[in-house]
């Protein structure tokens, strides 16, 4: 098993078992809200019992009686807010169409909650990539993400060529142009065609809250 699925695995296996066996289980989590946009941008939203309580996140393939490396579509921990109420957005890359999947969450001090449902057709994930974003070389970077480093870019650079672009109104712009002096080159007119950004092979896309690989 590689390191990084070994790191999934025991991601999981300890959040569930710090969130799974609350302090006090009279109350669960909450899930108020789960849903799936076109675009496959996933939205929850819930409570736990008090704010400042950490909320254990899994989205796992199937049933979730099955938690692998290779079932889990997305893990975090988040921290509630006022009330006790959170919510989280995160993209569900497009191999996981077509499927089955339940969301679980738990907190501290709430007991587990789960929902289930089925994903349906998804577009292809570089179509989902947020405006204000960066391909750089061979990678993509949301602006305010941690993994937007120089020694990050420089690496990104080194892998995929001196390509620079930018994403602002859905279009992509080469920043790397001569044309590209001021914002008055960002019109639909010097976009990258579609055909052109969608053949793009992306290693990773450091989206906020995750990194996704091969866009």
């Amino acid at each position: 098993m590689k390191l990084k699925s070994m790191a999934v695995a025991v991601a999981a296996i300890l959040l569930f078992t710090l969130c799974a066996v609350p302090v006090s289980a009279e109350e669960s989590a909450v899930i108020t809200s789960f849903e799936i946009s076109p675009s496959g941008v996933a939205e929850l939203i819930g409570y736990v019992s008090a704010e400042g309580e950490q909320v254990a996140v899994l989205m796992t393939e199937g049933d979730g009686s099955t938690v692998t490396p290779e079932t889990v579509i997305y893990i975090d921990q988040i921290e509630a807010r006022a009330n006790g109420a959170f919510i989280l957005e995160f993209i569900i890359p497009d191999k996981w169409e077509n499927i089955d999947y339940t969301v679980a969450i738990a907190g501290t001090n709430s007991t587990i909650t789960k929902v289930t449902g089925d994903i349906g057709v998804l577009p292809e994930l570089i179509h989902r990539v947020d405006n204000n974003s960066l391909r750089v070389g061979c990678d993509i970077y949301s602006f305010g993400v941690s993994a937007f480093t120089p020694e990050n870019t420089a690496t990104s650079l080194a892998a995929g060529g001196n390509e620079v672009y930018y994403k602002i109104g859905g279009m992509w712009f080469d920043l790397q142009s001569e044309a590209a002096t001021s914002s008055a080159y960002l019109v639909a007119e010097n976009a990258v065609p579609e055909e052109e950004y969608t053949a793009w092979e992306i290693r990773t896309y450091y989206a906020p809250g995750q990194t996704l690989e091969g866009v």
